[in-house]
């Protein structure tokens, strides 16, 4: 690999006074969205900040330390991003925060606003926009391509005008480091808290799939698999696009197949503890490559054995944890060998499970990412640092 670019790192301790006020601004997630409020907004508060959270026409209650509030908008989408622009940078500054936190490449615009305000302002980057972006099947690749730079570039010079970037993994970091000097990544690991035990139920015949079904992963070649097995599984997430379905409902595997869609954290963990393997089937493109799939680690903080794609990212993170079976291709055979020698080997099964635990409370759970986080927020918000009066 190629060498990893330099960045910047923040001190562990910034012994000087600091802005207090922030504010998270989304457009797309919602106002108890697992990552932005249970995360990032609740680590604020507990580290003594006064956090607020704005978000689009959601339904709020306002019963928890974090104020949170919704700008409506009429949902037509002729100009939607523009006139979201407008309202949230408009409620954003009746915030009076100092601080303040985007999630998403469309509110740039917003930021620059903040920015001429004199406001310090935070990009979280959540996605690898111009890979993502690249794995749209229904447009011809070059029309992708002139697409995708065109919003790249025009993300690069905005981002290189706020104070700082938050990335979603070490890859996303690595990448941030060529637009901005203070980088840093936390990623989106479970908390201890929401899994307080392991979920593994090793007398089950279950395997849950966390995700959706659509041409982004090898759905149809896991469904074939499936169908080798008298086994069931829970599908936590929906099949996108008519013409999929249609193929997937042909084949064997989906009288096993129960599409429970988008559910809640306990019922999701309830799923978990019926289930014996946890699947991924992520396509191998450079997207997946460098991205970190919180439903991996999901797994993990279950104490789910796992079947995933062996991407050489995802292996390294992991290092010595021996977590599960990594299938190096994509055919219907590679899966069902990895669902036999699992079924086959109870003892081996067991393993999984206990070292997915473990790697989940040493190593991958928000608590660690969260140190990193507010060591970010700390600099940030240093006024000495700033000349902040």
């Amino acid at each position: 690999m190629a060498e990893e670019p330099i960045y910047y790192v923040p001190e562990e301790q910034d012994d000087v006074s600091i802005l207090r006020r922030v504010c998270h601004i989304s457009l797309k997630r919602s106002a108890t969205d697992r990552r932005v409020f249970h995360k990032e907004c609740k680590t604020l508060i507990d580290a003594g900040f006064d956090v607020s959270y704005i978000v689009v026409n959601q339904e709020i209650n306002n019963y928890t330390p974090i104020q949170l509030s919704s700008v409506n908008l009429s949902k037509r989408r002729l100009f939607f991003n523009k006139r979201a622009n407008n309202a949230l940078f408009k409620k954003a500054l009746s915030i009076h925060a100092e601080i303040y936190h985007i999630h998403e490449p469309e509110l740039l615009p917003t930021a620059i606003k903040l920015k001429e305000y004199g406001k310090r302002v935070i990009y979280g980057v959540h996605q690898d926009l111009e890979n993502f972006k690249m794995t749209y099947h229904w447009s011809p690749k070059f029309i992708r391509k002139l697409f995708v730079n065109k919003k790249i570039q025009s993300e690069k010079i905005a981002t290189a005008q706020l104070d700082g970037i938050i990335a979603n993994s070490p890859w996303l970091r690595k990448k941030m480091a060529a637009v901005h000097s203070i980088v840093v990544d936390a990623c989106d690991f479970p908390r201890l808290e929401d899994y307080p035990k392991p979920l593994f139920h090793k007398e089950s015949n279950d395997l849950v799939y966390y995700g959706n079904f659509d041409y982004s992963n090898h759905a149809k070649h896991f469904m074939e698999s499936l169908g080798f097995f008298d086994y069931n599984c829970q599908l936590i997430g929906s099949i996108k696009g008519k013409k999929l379905r249609k193929i997937l409902t042909k084949l064997p595997g989906w009288n096993h197949l129960t599409e429970l869609g988008k559910i809640s954290l306990e019922n999701r963990k309830n799923i978990f503890s019926t289930a014996k393997v946890g699947v991924l089937a992520d396509k191998n493109n450079k997207y997946n490559q460098e991205r970190i799939s919180p439903q991996f680690f999901e797994y993990l903080a279950a104490g789910l054995p796992v079947i995933a794609p062996n991407f050489e990212n995802i292996r390294k993170l992991l290092k010595d944890y021996k977590v599960g079976k990594f299938i190096d291709s994509s055919e219907t055979n590679d899966y069902t060998k990895a669902i036999k020698s699992l079924s086959e080997n109870p003892h081996e099964l067991m393993q999984f499970s206990k070292t997915a635990r473990q790697a989940f409370e040493t190593d991958f759970n928000w608590k660690n990412e969260a140190k990193k986080y507010l060591i970010m927020y700390r600099k940030i918000a240093s006024k000495e640092k700033y000349g902040y009066n």
